[in-house]
């Protein structure tokens, strides 16, 4: 059985492995080209997709292949409709990413409320600063409202931290969390209201057809004038162009970015502001996590190819065909 990672990951493996597995990993650190990729995934079986598309092409080019496993919670980037077609399982990893996604969503937070980019580029720039009761004035977090979009695990994660910030709590979600409500003492909300009276909002909705710009113009002119952005789930759940418009003109406070609508691409107008606070797409970037996950998409792997069901399916579908 070959088992093709499609970039670099951390993570011991070899005891998850039985005899006769082999694994093929991608030695450079970048993504590679689709005729660098088509010869790896040829006779692969099972594949491990970090990112960047694995469209109905590539995973033609693997005629023996029976369960791709995203490297994460997301499969946007994967052609699961294809992939059904062929009958081939589509598993991820909604647990491992929690933490790690929740600690960088506050981590965007405090900077974007704080103004610590901005402050450090002072500090950088020159050998003394001059105080100034006036410099790099920001906002804090105690008493304001944290509203969530998408209450999963991962907006649970960040909405169990705000009682240490001294933040109440409202969310937005497709179906009702009493479960949550109850831990974090938090109301549900339809999405104008929530808008209407966050001072911070943050997004961690899967992205879909139903949330591609989710936030855009008019939602963006619901929110208060003092009102922080972050958003940490998905680039194309916000309209860039309107997020840039709304930052530019200070019809928001700040914004605090880990995903963009054309990632890689980051606009130069949105490099420009000052306003925002931006990191490239990290969300599980800490050596715990990448472990993790590493881990448990492999044993995702091995369990389809072992003709075992896998713990999280993007398709399920795919076992009643």
């Amino acid at each position: 059985m070959k088992i093709f990672i499609s970039h670099r990951v951390q993570g011991q493996i070899d005891d998850l492995l039985k005899p006769g597995y082999e694994v093929v990993m991608n030695p450079h650190e970048r993504s590679l080209t689709p005729d660098e990729a088509i010869p790896l995934l040829s006779d692969a079986n099972g594949v491990l997709w970090a990112f960047g598309k694995l469209d109905k092409a590539l995973i033609d080019a693997a005629p023996q292949l029976r369960v791709i496993c995203c490297y994460g919670a997301g499969s946007d980037h994967i052609d699961v409709k294809h992939a059904t077609s062929r009958g081939i399982v589509v598993a991820n990893l909604p647990d491992e990413v929690t933490d790690s996604t929740a600690e960088l969503t506050w981590a965007l937070l405090l900077a974007a409320a704080r103004r610590i980019p901005e402050a450090d580029r002072l500090v950088r720039s020159q050998e003394q600063f001059r105080p100034s009761l006036g410099l790099m004035v920001g906002t804090h977090l105690a008493g304001k409202r944290l509203g969530i979009v998408g209450m999963g695990r991962i907006g649970a994660a960040v909405a169990a931290r705000a009682r240490a910030f001294g933040m109440s709590v409202a969310y937005h979600s497709r179906t009702r969390k009493p479960e949550y409500e109850a831990a974090y003492q938090m109301q549900a909300m339809d999405l104008p209201t929530l808008l209407a009276t966050s001072d911070v909002l943050s997004l961690h909705v899967p992205l879909t057809e139903g949330t591609r710009h989710l936030i855009g113009p008019a939602e963006l002119a619901r929110m208060k004038p003092d009102a922080i952005l972050i958003n940490a789930a998905r680039g194309p759940i916000v309209d860039e162009q309107a997020l840039i418009e709304a930052l530019e003109q200070k019809r928001i406070r700040a914004a605090g970015l880990d995903v963009y609508e054309h990632e890689p691409q980051v606009p130069q107008a949105l490099r420009d502001l000052p306003n925002v606070v931006l990191s490239p797409h990290i969300g599980s970037a800490t050596n715990e996590t990448r472990c993790a996950m590493t881990r448990a998409a492999v044993r995702a792997i091995v369990a389809v190819l072992d003709e075992q069901r896998p713990e999280h399916i993007v398709n399920p579908e795919v076992y009643t065909r």
